[in-house]
């Protein structure tokens, strides 16, 4: 079972520097579905959070779906009784958040647009800028040559604004830092190295991005946190060295 978040906003609120970073980031259906996901909860996200379903129904729903995705029920009786019973119980379940959804669709129209008219069109072309090199398996090394985010998510296949895309880090020096963005998987065992071999890897020094630098770069890779494209702003909020966290976030 993925690991679990109580909190049924996990999905909306990812960073705590950009806070807002999903709404300026997402499409108009996709505030839909995390609408949606609030009230419902996503059991197949990664991590799952909860849902206001699973506080108004004491938990019960959850215990029956944790169950079964644990696998551990060997008895085929019970464990198509426990199927049945997920089913019955995904029903309401998913009612409630349509319901939900298609009240507050005012709201979420209106946030979108107000999303929109805060967050310039230069933002998002400057966060898919960002230059990277991608693993040569021939040569056994990186390409020479650099390649922009937007092309090397058009080469992957990961439409919209990449939030099919996911985000690794790995230090490689005293002040430099690689960010590995590859195409985000389900329940995801890909090694260190497997990922990097299918990453774009763009390399970060804090030492020559810190202020007062204001070179394209810079720019990019700050248009990418603002907008937490792959998660790369959640990934820093996880690396536990502070100082070097710290620095991250400067950018």
């Amino acid at each position: 079972m993925p690991s679990l978040s109580l909190s049924p906003f996990a999905g909306i609120i990812e960073t705590q520097k950009y806070p807002h970073a999903r709404t300026r980031r997402t499409s108009f259906s996709q505030k839909l579905f995390d609408c949606f996901c609030v009230v419902a909860g996503a059991p197949h996200s990664v991590p799952w959070h909860l849902g206001l379903f699973d506080y108004l129904t004491l938990f019960i729903p959850y215990l029956f779906l944790k169950l079964e995705s644990e696998n551990q029920i060997e008895n085929k009786f019970l464990s198509v009784s426990l199927r049945i019973i997920n089913i019955v119980f995904a029903i309401p379940r998913a009612a409630l958040g349509i319901i939900v959804t298609v009240l507050f669709s005012p709201v979420i129209t209106a946030v979108h647009g107000i999303s929109r008219l805060l967050t310039s069109k230069k933002t998002y072309t400057d966060a898919l800028q960002v230059q990277g090199k991608k693993w040569n398996s021939t040569q056994n090394d990186y390409d020479t040559t650099a390649i922009s985010l937007r092309l090397y998510m058009q080469q992957s296949g990961i439409t919209g604004f990449g939030e099919e895309l996911e985000t690794r880090i790995q230090k490689i020096g005293d002040q430099a830092f690689e960010l590995h963005f590859a195409k985000k998987r389900t329940d995801d065992q890909r090694s260190p190295e497997e990922f990097i071999k299918e990453a774009l890897t763009v390399t970060v020094n804090t030492a020559d991005l810190s202020y007062p630098n204001n070179s394209p770069e810079k720019a990019n890779l700050h248009a990418l946190f603002t907008l937490n494209l792959g998660g790369a702003v959640k990934a820093i909020e996880e690396w536990k060295n502070e100082s070097e966290k710290a620095a991250l976030l400067r950018i």
